[in-house]
């Protein structure tokens, strides 16, 4: 059983979901989609050509798009109670200590137990799951009303 010790960061990954927060939200559930169809080694030759979100959104068709974003979507409504209760409590406590990478680093570690193998441990899927709950503010995680991913 793996750890949240076990879990790197590669500066390439830290610096991508850093640039992800100034993203609107369904550019990041696209890139999040396309990390978990990876993770699920989904057959689709055109996966091969999702190189960053730019590129999905301005050659792709968007019927080629949509999956990922859905799949990305709902990827995270599975799990947004606990990552919204979870985020709340360690940006309450963390969030004026931390910033940029180390604040994306951080909350990924805290909310990487919520997850089964392999999401569990993937640096890039919790890195971008880390970027949406940042970018989505304190204000929001703990809004116990929101019951849905923004």
């Amino acid at each position: 059983m793996s750890t949240s010790n076990d879990i790197r960061f590669s500066n390439d990954v830290l610096v991508n979901a850093e640039r992800l927060i100034n993203r609107d939200f369904n550019g990041i559930y696209l890139v999040l989609g396309s990390h978990i169809a990876d993770l699920e080694r989904i057959e689709d030759p055109t996966r091969r050509q999702l190189m960053s979100e730019r590129f999905i959104r301005h050659f792709l068709p968007k019927d080629k798009v949509e999956p990922y974003t859905r799949k990305g979507k709902e990827f995270l409504a599975r799990y947004w109670e606990a990552l919204r209760m979870e985020g709340c409590s360690w940006l309450s406590e963390n969030g004026s200590k931390y910033a940029g990478q180390a604040l994306i680093s951080g909350l990924a570690l805290a909310i990487s137990h919520l997850f089964p193998a392999p999401w569990n441990v993937t640096g890039s899927v919790l890195a971008i799951i880390a970027s949406i709950l940042i970018k989505a503010g304190i204000d929001v995680l703990c809004d116990q009303k929101q019951n849905t991913p923004p």
